[in-house]
């Protein structure tokens, strides 16, 4: 179940982060250094929120203790993203079908459109940023680079958004606290796993 995060949830700060899966090992014994990759990345952030009244504070741990934990899963709009930073009037498709793990795709753009490196897409739930953009060919088609890899097999003409790019997200950590300052003043803090 994917919930959706109610209005009493205002951010003072929001600190997002792609982890990669790679990365180098050196042997205790030779020194050499073999690299790692485990086929994947994920995103990670940690959510500050504003200072809360009462009643807004005690709505934000109803929701909570409503996704259980790191159980249940909710979706974010990318916070603090100006794009698309390419030429985007409406929302591309798959040109062709895609397999799990994959980090190339091809993208059916409207009439005139392209990706950018940089911009953020969503597919199948799933927030990718960019890594590589091709210029459409004359059938506004562009193979791009992403970033994670794809979570799940894709169909051909599966929904892409672009024009507003969300992740799904779970709570870190089953343990979750508020804080509540002399002044009176209530804030909250959550940490973030992308929801595979």
């Amino acid at each position: 179940m994917v919930t959706t995060v109610p209005d009493s949830v205002r951010l003072a700060s929001w600190r997002f982060t792609l982890k990669t899966n790679s990365h180098r090992a050196a042997s205790p014994y030779s020194f050499m250094q073999t690299p790692y990759d485990f086929m994947g990345g994920m995103w990670t952030a940690t959510l500050d929120m504003t200072h809360m009244i009462s009643s807004d504070a005690s709505a934000v741990l109803a929701w909570v203790a409503g996704l259980d934990g790191v159980m249940e899963s909710f979706t974010l709009p990318v916070v603090d993203y100006a794009g698309p930073f390419g030429l985007v009037t409406a929302n591309p498709t798959f040109a062709d079908a895609a397999q799990v793990r994959g980090k190339t795709i091809v993208l059916q753009l409207a009439a005139g459109d392209s990706a950018a490196v940089g911009d953020y897409v969503t597919i199948a739930g799933h927030l990718h940023i960019i890594t590589t953009a091709e210029a459409p060919d004359v059938s506004d088609q562009q193979s791009i680079g992403i970033s994670p890899r794809l979570r799940a097999d894709v169909a051909a003409g599966a929904a892409v958004e672009m024009l507003a790019p969300y992740g799904t997200w779970a709570l870190a950590k089953g343990d979750e606290g508020a804080s509540l300052s002399q002044t009176g003043v209530r804030s909250r803090s959550l940490s973030l796993n992308e929801a595979l």
